[in-house]
């Protein structure tokens, strides 16, 4: 039955996406809003989460490259911040592992089909950080680089971006590889 469920809103996607997208963000903010940290709770929670990220994953790769529709953008946005949660989750559970190789998959097929949106979020943290001079700066938007698709002109437009917020990067993932 999950497995129909599954296949009937990969095909829903493939002409509806937006509205999946924004459907399975919805669930995502309820299942997260009412979390328990019981631990029968805890397993059904993750088990869920694991069926919606491979769903989710499997209807993005059906999707065109580089959209530009508005709607899909802003529920991706939204959805990407629901998603970037579940890689920084402690391993307490083998199910956490999961999930965030599952996550990881579904930010690597959203680097293919979404790069703007993805990149963007990158942007605007590193432009935050280069302003900033916080001792301990929350860098999980900047490890999304290590979960996106960059070919050579994705690379490149990484690159140009302005020096000063670089500079701050590198001291950045210097300050992450001695952690």
């Amino acid at each position: 039955m999950v497995e129909q469920n599954k296949e009937c809103v990969i095909q829903i996607s493939k002409f509806q996406f937006s509205l999946v997208i924004s459907g399975i963000t919805k669930i995502l903010q309820r299942v997260n809003e009412s979390r328990t940290h019981d631990p029968d709770y805890e397993k059904n929670y993750y088990e869920s989460l694991l069926i919606v990220l491979d769903t989710l994953e499997k209807c993005l790769s059906g999707q065109p490259k580089d959209t530009t529709r508005f709607d899909e953008a802003m529920n991706v946005k939204l959805l990407l911040r629901e998603i970037c949660q579940f890689i920084d989750l402690p391993n307490e559970n083998p199910l956490v592992n999961q999930l965030k190789a599952l996550a990881s998959k579904y930010l690597f097929a959203l680097s293919l089909n979404n790069f703007n949106v993805v990149f963007s979020r990158i942007s605007s943290r590193l432009q935050e950080l280069s302003s900033s001079n916080e001792e301990n700066p929350d860098l999980s938007d900047i490890e999304l680089i290590q979960y996106i698709n960059v070919d050579t002109i994705r690379l490149i437009k990484l690159l140009n971006g302005e020096k000063k917020w670089w500079k701050k990067c590198l001291r950045l993932f210097s300050l992450c590889s001695t952690t």
